[in-house]
């Protein structure tokens, strides 16, 4: 299965014809860009199709938020934007993932955390490790457990997305991390160093991706396919959707 997230921005521009580009469910999925590139909008969108897609068959999906960006979830029950809910979800999901692996038994359900503001809370994480023994143990559990799910967690249907403003090393423990990322999705004009961190190991030589993007546009690349120009539809009216992603994080 895969979710759609917009549209192919070069055959829209071409001919204004709408046609879908989507993602696999089974990888996890990053998504970057500078401020004002429709990032938000994009993770609303996301959220939905994931929901809308996944949700018969069976979805634990949970939505952590450090800067409290989507401020409009704050009474669900799946929804966390303090540091302390934050690193709490973060151990509960890793641990059910333990109790699959350890049992041997995958199960039907697709189980999804999402991080946004993901550099702000690795950060914070970073900077009190390095003053206080407890916190330092806290970023270390945390790091090694974000680290083990993007290695083996969709093999057994635990899959992690991760939102952040640029995909440097300062993100991630390692390159591998970031190579683990079934799903890239880079919002904006991208530079030469930013596109070649997000879209590592990728070939990038029939790609201008140093062409000025408009909000909402920007590259998409899926494992094992080529990289795609992608325009995130315009939400005239985004509160319906809102309260779709609010209902279902509610329950």
């Amino acid at each position: 299965m895969r979710i759609p997230i917009g549209y192919h921005l070069d055959i829209y521009l071409k001919t204004q014809a709408r046609v879908p580009l989507s993602i696999p469910v089974g990888n996890h999925t990053l998504i970057s860009g500078t401020t004002g590139t429709g990032k938000t909008t994009m993770l609303w969108l996301l959220l939905y199709q994931t929901i809308k897609v996944l949700s018969p068959y069976g979805l634990d999906l949970s939505v952590c938020d450090y800067k409290n960006e989507l401020d409009s979830l704050n009474e669900c029950k799946r929804y966390y934007s303090s540091f302390e809910a934050i690193v709490s979800e973060i151990d509960r999901f890793y641990d059910e993932f333990q109790q699959v692996i350890k049992s041997g038994e995958k199960g039907t359900t697709y189980h999804r955390l999402v991080i946004d503001e993901f550099f702000s809370f690795m950060s914070n994480m970073e900077t009190n490790s390095k003053v206080d023994k407890t916190a330092k143990q806290t970023y270390q559990r945390i790091s090694s457990e974000l680290t083990t799910l993007l290695a083996m967690g969709r093999s057994v249907g635990f899959v992690v997305t991760v939102v952040v403003q640029q995909a440097g090393v300062k993100n991630f423990s390692s390159s591998a991390d970031r190579e683990n990322f079934g799903n890239k999705i880079a919002l904006g004009t991208q530079s030469k160093i930013s596109a070649e961190m997000v879209f590592d190991m990728v070939d990038l030589s029939k790609i201008d991706y140093q062409k000025t993007m408009r909000p909402g546009c920007g590259y998409v690349y899926v494992q094992g396919e080529t990289v795609r120009e992608l325009v995130v539809p315009r939400l005239v009216n985004q509160k319906p959707l809102e309260a779709y992603v609010r209902s279902f994080l509610m329950e």
